[in-house]
């Protein structure tokens, strides 16, 4: 996998025909243990990281999933931004990205997720756009599509298949906690 590549999932079926149907999921239930305090609402140019998520999200649909643990953080999201987006919150709060993935991808009507974490502070719109161009222009429609930043996959900003629901599901009831353990199964 070469620097700036992307790792393709394996394709359970031929090509779909016509517009891909995209929806960005913004993953944005951490909790933040690390850094201490909520990272959401850090501030990068003058603009909080969920804002900034938002902003970034508005390029590919009208209307985003913001992922998040707690029921009781909704208000909260909707009082400090008026923007339209949808709340969904993680089937299993707390534990980790990927039942939050699945619950996400059985709920959607469009072909693929857009898993886009919050804290992705030099994320670009440009970038956005074309990575969608490149998985429109694919001549199969792969399970995922992840890409690739200085060697290392970034699972936390990829393109998610909605056919991926239930088997992210089973591996999430299986104990996996990981997005990487839901691509690892597809190789």
């Amino acid at each position: 996998m070469a620097e700036g590549g992307h790792r393709i999932g394996r394709s359970s079926g031929p090509g779909i025909a016509g517009e891909l149907r995209v929806e960005v999921l913004l993953l944005a239930g951490g909790r933040s243990k690390r850094l201490g305090r909520d990272k959401r609402f850090l501030t990068v140019d003058r603009r909080s990281l969920l804002e900034r998520g938002l902003w970034l999200a508005k390029a590919l649909c009208a209307s985003p999933v913001i992922l998040i643990s707690d029921p009781e953080e909704e208000a909260l999201l909707r009082e400090r931004f008026p923007l339209p987006f949808r709340v969904q919150v993680d089937p299993v709060p707390g534990a980790g990205p990927l039942g939050a993935l699945a619950g996400a991808l059985s709920k959607t009507e469009c072909d693929y997720g857009l898993l886009l974490a919050v804290d992705y502070p030099l994320m670009s719109r440009s970038f956005l756009l074309g990575f969608r161009s490149y998985l429109d222009s694919l001549g199969m429609r792969p399970a995922a599509l992840v890409p690739v930043w200085r060697g290392r996959p970034q699972y936390a900003c990829a393109f998610y298949h909605r056919r991926l629901a239930g088997p992210a599901w089973e591996l999430f009831v299986s104990g996996e906690r990981s997005l990487r353990g839901l691509i690892d199964a597809l190789e």
